[in-house]
């Protein structure tokens, strides 16, 4: 892990010198937080290693999925369903999303996409979700260690 060395100097303009000089060890952002393009990376990689084309991004499956992630969050549940029972498309269809098929991957407590997405992997109903070629587009959401992907083919 690369640790980076920033230097703050506070020059006054009057006194001409320097008044303060601080110097910080910082590690890279990637270091802390799991992102979504990340994710995203590895599962059109793996897409590609299986001859599926790339998914693209959709702008309201991105929603859904945030909005899935913080209700989660929030409400301290990990399911495909809602503790008051909505199922995980309720939130691609709140967000107008028009679709002909659609899926949802749900990870979280990994450290990393790499480890989240070898997890997908492993498990069947996830990994037919990655690989599906009737799939098109995603949204991919993080919050804390919560990994949450939409899948859609639009109407």
């Amino acid at each position: 892990m690369a640790l980076y060395k920033i230097t703050v100097m506070v020059y006054h303009m009057v006194m001409k010198r320097f008044l303060l000089i601080v110097t910080f060890l910082v590690l890279p952002l990637s270091s802390f937080a799991m992102t979504p393009e990340a994710v995203l990376k590895l599962v059109n990689k793996e897409r590609k290693m299986h001859n599926l084309p790339v998914l693209t991004v959709n702008y309201k499956l991105t929603i859904s999925a945030n909005a899935k992630a913080i209700s989660m969050t929030d409400q301290k549940y990990f399911s495909h369903s809602t503790p008051n029972g909505l199922p995980f498309y309720w939130w691609i269809q709140i967000v107008g999303y028009r679709y002909e098929k659609a899926g949802e991957n749900l990870a979280r407590k990994f450290n990393s996409e790499e480890a989240a997405h070898r997890a997908f992997m492993a498990s069947p109903s996830h990994k037919k979700n990655i690989l599906n070629p009737i799939y098109t587009e995603i949204g991919v959401a993080v919050k804390n260690d919560i990994i949450v992907e939409h899948f859609g083919k639009p109407l």
